[in-house]
């Protein structure tokens, strides 16, 4: 029996122990805040980004005390640097906006050979039509009939044939893609 005493003193001790040199420490008390400018400051990113898109940036003080940047654009007009940082002001655009190009022609895909692979697992593209001669491009139809063909044959290894039209330079894997007008099996 007294060595279960000895043993719950002894649990004690250290308990209090411990728990005595966490209530002991203090947290060293923070530094002031100073208005020394030496040290190294973090930019205002509103201030920054105005000034990165080359417009002049301008700090005023109120009779308060409180300041206020603005961006100020090369037509004068002035916008408050959050605001133009968030997108909610822009500046007037000196140079005229262009007209719309008109849609690519595409080139025409006559009876290309080639399987439909499978996604990759994350891939937002979408089905992959790859040529006998290994090469890759983005597979879609506007017909909702073959869109269905399509996804059916992702990763099914059945080889087909493709007409349609090639479209280059659009967002697509390697900027290729082909929009089916007409699939069949092959041979």
């Amino acid at each position: 029996m007294n060595s279960r005493w000895t043993a719950l003193a002894v649990g004690l001790g250290a308990a209090a122990f411990i728990l005595g040199g966490c209530a002991g420490a203090q947290a060293a008390p923070a530094p002031a805040p100073t208005s020394d400018s030496g040290g190294a400051s973090i930019p205002n990113p509103a201030a920054a980004y105005c000034q990165e898109q080359g417009y002049r940036y301008e700090i005023r003080t109120a009779a308060d005390g409180g300041q206020q940047g603005f961006c100020i654009f090369p037509d004068g007009r002035e916008c408050d640097e959050w605001a133009f940082y968030r997108g909610e002001c822009k500046p007037a655009s000196a140079e005229p906006t262009a007209a719309p190009e008109a849609a690519p022609e595409g080139q025409a895909v006559e009876g290309w050979a080639g399987t439909v692979l499978k996604q990759e697992p994350g891939d937002q593209i979408g089905p992959y039509f790859q040529r006998e001669d290994g090469q890759r491009f983005s597979i879609g139809s506007s017909d909702p009939a073959l869109r269905e063909q399509i996804a059916g044959l992702r990763g099914s290894g059945t080889k087909i044939k493709v007409w349609g039209k090639l479209f280059t330079g659009v967002p697509a894997d390697q900027a290729r893609h082909i929009e089916v007008e007409r699939l069949e099996a092959a041979q």
